[in-house]
C-alpha cells in the first residue's frame, strides 16, 4: 500500500478542511506490568524539560520493578538456612541480576510525534543521548506514517463576502460621477476647451512636431554611428551587443482541477510522517 499523498483536487471557495485529532490508546498506568507499553506523547508546544522528567520518571519505575522482581528470583532461588535467610531476607540483588531481569523484559518508553512536532521528539532523543548525566540509556529513533482523516465542511457566508465587495465597487464608481457632476465638467471636455482658447492648442501642437522632428534626426545620427562601428566582416549574430540576454523561462505553475458542487467528498485521507523514540535502560 502506498503511503504517498496523490495530488487530489482544490476545494471551492465554499468548503474548507476540518482536521480530525490523532486517535490512540489511553495513556497506561506507570506502575503496570512489563506487557503494556509505556508512552509519552509530544505535541509542538511541549516544554523539552517536561517531556525528559516524564521520560526519567517511567524509567525509575522500569529499574524498581526490575529490582524487586530480581530480589524475588533470588528468594525463591536460594536455599532456606535457618531463620531470616532465603524468601523475604532482605538482602538487596546484585547489578548482574538485574541487568539480567531488564534484558529479558525490554521494556521501554515510547516518545511519540507526528508532523510538526518530530522536532520536539528528536530533542527529547539528543538529550538522552548526549546530555543525560543521571541515567545511561539506550536511544533508538523510528519513523513511520500514519493514514488521518479530514473532513470538508461547508464554509458559512462565503458568498455573502462577495456581494459586500461588489457593492463596494458600485459605491466608488457612484462617487466618481457625483464628483464630475459638482464641478459641472462632461467627461469628455477639457479644460482648454471649456475656455474656447485655440491658439495655445496651435502652439503646443507646432511644439511637439518640432520635437518630434528633432528626435527622428539624433536616432538616425545615432543608427549611422553604431553601423560605422560594427565589423563589416564579421556575421550580425557576432555583433557586440550592450543589451542583456535574458535566457531564463519561467515555469508556470499547473493548477489542479477543483471538485464539482456535486462530487465534494465528505471526508478524505491523507498520510503524515511519524517518529518514535525509544528510551532503554543500558544494561
Amino acid at each position: 500500500m502506498s503511503t504517498s499523498n496523490s495530488s487530489l483536487p482544490r476545494l471551492p471557495p465554499t468548503h474548507t478542511i476540518s482536521r480530525r485529532p490523532i486517535l490512540h490508546p489511553a495513556i497506561a498506568d506507570p506502575h503496570a506490568g512489563p506487557t503494556v507499553a509505556k508512552c509519552v506523547y509530544v505535541s509542538r508546544r511541549t516544554p523539552l524539560m517536561s517531556a525528559v522528567k516524564r521520560v526519567k520518571k517511567l524509567l525509575a519505575q522500569i529499574e524498581k520493578r526490575a529490582s524487586d522482581r530480581a530480589k524475588g528470583e533470588r528468594g525463591s532461588t536460594a536455599p532456606s538456612r535457618g531463620r531470616g535467610r532465603g524468601r523475604g531476607s532482605g538482602q538487596p540483588p546484585s547489578v548482574r541480576q538485574v541487568n539480567a531481569v531488564l534484558a529479558r523484559d525490554g521494556e521501554e518508553v515510547l516518545v511519540k510525534a507526528s508532523g510538526r512536532a518530530m522536532d520536539q521528539a528528536l530533542k527529547v532523543a539528543e538529550w538522552f543521548r548526549e546530555r543525560e548525566k543521571d541515567v545511561l540509556c539506550n536511544v533508538d529513533v523510528r519513523y513511520g506514517n500514519v493514514a488521518v482523516v479530514d473532513d470538508i465542511v461547508e464554509v458559512e457566508g462565503g458568498s455573502e463576502a462577495d456581494m459586500d465587495g461588489d457593492g463596494e465597487d458600485d459605491g466608488d464608481k457612484e462617487g466618481e460621477g457625483q464628483s464630475s457632476e459638482m464641478l459641472g465638467m462632461d467627461p469628455g471636455e477639457t479644460t482648454l476647451e471649456l475656455m474656447g482658447d485655440t491658439t495655445v492648442t496651435s502652439v503646443i501642437e507646432e511644439t511637439v512636431f518640432t520635437d518630434h522632428n528633432n528626435n527622428n534626426d539624433e536616432n538616425e545620427n545615432d543608427n549611422k554611428d553604431q553601423d560605422q562601428d560594427q565589423d563589416p566582416t564579421k556575421p550580425p549574430h557576432q555583433q557586440d551587443s550592450t543589451e542583456p540576454v535574458n535566457n531564463t523561462r519561467k515555469r508556470k505553475r499547473r493548477k489542479r482541477p477543483v471538485y464539482d458542487a456535486d462530487d465534494i467528498p465528505e471526508a478524505r485521507m491523507r498520510w503524515i510522517k511519524t517518529i518514535e523514540v525509544a528510551v532503554s535502560l543500558r544494561t
